[in-house]
C-alpha cells in the first residue's frame, strides 16, 4: 500500500528556521552559531581520532545508511521512486512493509535544536496511525546478521523526543518505534516515550558532566 505522503500533514510542524547542517564536517549551525553536540555524540561520543577511524572501517554500512535514508525520504515526502541500485533488498522490505497499511507519514528529517544545551538532531521520520497516535521513527539498516543495539537507539530517539518537545511542546507522541532494515526482512521494535527519554536525559548529564566548566 503507497502511503499517504506529507502535502496532507505539512502544516503541523515546519522547520526550524535558521537552522543547518552540515553533512561533509557532520555540524550544525543555528543563527549564525555553531552547535556544539548533535544527538549523536551526546549518547555516543567520540574523540576526532575515534570517529575518523569509524568513518574508515564502516565507510560502506554509512553509505547504505545515507542511500537508504535518502531514498525513503523521497518517496514519503514527495511519492519519487529514486533508483534502488545495489540497495534493492532493503528497500523493497520497507517499501512493502505492513506498516503502511495504517501508518502515514507526518514528516521526514526534521531538523530541531535546544538552544539551552547547544545540541541538535535531525530525527528520521515522524508518522499517524489509523488511531491518530503520532509515532517517532527511526530507521536502521543492517544486513542479515548483525545486531541491534536497543539501548543506543532508545537514547537517540530520546533525543529526538526531547528536542521536538522543547520546540514543539503542544505535539505528542504516543510511541517510539526502531525499524531495522534487512536485506530479508524489516524487524520492528517499539517502546513508550517516556523511556526513551530517561534514556537520553542520562546519556546528556554523563556528557555534559565531562565538559569544561568555564567558572571563575
Amino acid at each position: 500500500m503507497i502511503p499517504i505522503y506529507l502535502s496532507r500533514y505539512d502544516t503541523l510542524l515546519q522547520p526550524m528556521k535558521g537552522l543547518f547542517f552540515y553533512e561533509d564536517i557532520h555540524r550544525y549551525r543555528h543563527e549564525n552559531q555553531w552547535i556544539r553536540d548533535s544527538i549523536s555524540s551526546v549518547i555516543s561520543p567520540k574523540t576526532k581520532d575515534e570517529q575518523e577511524h569509524m568513518d574508515r572501517t564502516y565507510r560502506a554500512e554509512s553509505e547504505r545508511g545515507t542511500y537508504i535514508h535518502n531514498w525513503i525520504e523521497n518517496w514519503l515526502t514527495y511519492g519519487r521512486e529514486g533508483d534502488p541500485g545495489e540497495y534493492s533488498p532493503w528497500i523493497q522490505q520497507i517499501k512493502n512493509h505492513y506498516i503502511w497499511a495504517d501508518h502515514d507519514p507526518v514528516c521526514c528529517e526534521l531538523r530541531l535544536v535546544d538552544t539551552e544545551h547547544s545540541i541538535a538532531g535531525s530525527l528520521d521520520c515522524i508518522l499517524v496511525n489509523s488511531l491518530n497516535q503520532y509515532v517517532l521513527c527511526d530507521w536502521k539498516t543492517k544486513s542479515e546478521t548483525s545486531g541491534k543495539r536497543l539501548s543506543s537507539v532508545k537514547a537517540q530517539l530520546g533525543g529526538y523526543y526531547d528536542l521536538l518537545q522543547r520546540v514543539h511542546p503542544e505535539f505528542k507522541i504516543s510511541l517510539c518505534m526502531a525499524a531495522f532494515i534487512r536485506p530479508n526482512c524489516v524487524e520492528i521494535e517499539a517502546f513508550q516515550p517516556q523511556d526513551a527519554h530517561r534514556r537520553y536525559l542520562d546519556a546528556r548529564k554523563r556528557h555534559l558532566d565531562k565538559q569544561p566548566s568555564f567558572d571563575f
